[in-house]
């Protein structure tokens, strides 16, 4: 005949395993993880703060860069501006040359050299055909 198995409280005191050397109780996990949540957060947010200053300090530094960088693009800019002004300041001043070389020597009076710096007379500025350049 065989023998059916014991209930579970049937079983002899010597067969149970002893408990583990540690148990915390429930309350004890909770503020051991809530220990370990706060200073991961902690250490979370000093990485953030960390990087943040970081970034803040980059954008700093590329702040005071930045008047450099707008008068180099302004200077730039303003390279062939001022080289054609340069050539058409030449270019005027062949011209006036050229004005005077072609003046009467005998009748001054007839043909008003424009010196430079000096306005062109009123009542001649826009008489006569003008060439093309």
């Amino acid at each position: 005949m065989q023998q059916e198995p014991s209930p579970p409280s049937a079983i002899p005191a010597d067969r149970i395993p002893p408990p583990p050397p540690w148990q915390p109780a429930a309350a004890e996990e909770a503020s051991v993880l809530a220990a370990h949540q706060e200073a991961w957060q902690r250490d979370s947010l000093q990485k953030e703060l960390a990087a943040t200053r970081d970034e803040l300090e980059a954008m700093r530094a590329l702040l005071d860069e930045l008047p450099a960088i707008f008068e180099s693009r302004f200077a730039s800019r303003m390279e062939p501006l001022l080289a054609q002004k340069q050539r058409l300041l030449l270019e005027t001043d062949q011209l006036r040359q050229h004005l005077l070389s072609l003046q009467p020597a005998g009748n001054p009076g007839s043909f008003p050299a424009l010196l430079p710096g000096r306005p062109v007379p009123q009542g001649q500025a826009g008489d006569g055909p003008r060439q093309a350049a």
